[in-house]
């Protein structure tokens, strides 16, 4: 018996809710996203118990699918539904997923930033809010704005630290480690780059943090550490990330030899 006839068949409004939950995750699960979707979509238009969940599903597949306002429009529709009272870490995740789908809508990041600091003000108990701190971190950094950005890192890590994953940690110590960079702080930089390489060795993002590891050298005027930072991404299977290593080397070679023939000018 399939979980959709479970659902038809099923007298208890809550059991029934949960069966459609599980009927739209297995149509998923075998790649019929739009099955999935329309299977939700009724729960997201009355408050029950599922809705905040079933609004969140449908606004991660969507999101998944690079369709940031289908996202919020389902959102908004189990937001405006959401029962009397809601489960706080339901509606904390759901309140992330807003922020995330207008984080995705360029003309509305301002938005998404007002969102994520609702969520942690709002709910700062739930782990959906240390994700926020997070992309709170990340906005104030894409804004080229690296003291505010610490700013709400030290708040990650004053409220998060003992309680985020490992993988939560580590991004908002890149975040840490490259806003360091952008205030002119290179060494204290390159000794977190070194650490969070050293102790994430599957990590996906090894070769930003080489990159990143590699311009703090640079900065620091240790031109060894920049050339094997960048000599280790020239053999990256990314593009960028090759055309990036090849201009950095360019740009040490050419510090190099400047500062060779400044140092060889007489008085």
């Amino acid at each position: 018996t399939s979980y959709r006839q479970l659902a038809a068949a099923e007298t208890d409004r809550g059991r029934a809710d949960q069966a459609m939950l599980s009927a739209a995750q297995a149509q998923a699960n075998a790649g019929q996203t739009a099955s999935a979707v329309a299977t939700l979509s009724p729960l997201l238009d009355r408050p029950t118990a599922a809705t905040l969940d079933a609004a969140h599903l449908v606004a991660t597949w969507q999101l998944q699918a690079d369709r940031p306002a289908e996202a919020l429009a389902a959102i908004d529709r189990g937001l405006a539904n959401q029962p009397p009272q809601p489960a706080a870490d339901s509606l904390a995740q759901l309140m992330l997923d807003r922020g995330d789908a207008l984080w995705a809508l360029p003309d509305r990041q301002d938005e998404a930033i007002t969102s994520y600091e609702s969520l942690a003000t709002e709910h700062p108990d739930t782990s959906a809010a240390a994700a926020a701190v997070s992309m709170l971190a990340l906005a104030r950094l894409d804004a080229k704005q690296p003291a505010a950005a610490l700013k709400q890192v030290e708040r990650f890590r004053d409220r998060y630290a003992k309680t985020a994953t490992a993988a939560a940690i580590r991004d908002i110590e890149t975040i840490r480690a490259e806003a360091l960079l952008e205030t002119d702080k290179p060494a204290a930089a390159a000794r977190l780059l070194t650490k969070l390489l050293a102790q994430h060795r599957d990590w996906s993002r090894r070769e930003e943090a080489w990159l990143l590891l590699a311009r703090a050298h640079q900065l620091r005027g240790d031109f060894q550490g920049a050339s094997l930072g960048y000599t280790q991404l020239q053999s990256s299977r990314s593009p960028r990330m090759r055309v990036a290593a090849e201009d950095g080397l360019h740009r040490v070679t050419w510090q190099q030899r400047r500062g060779m023939l400044q140092g060889g000018q007489g008085p």
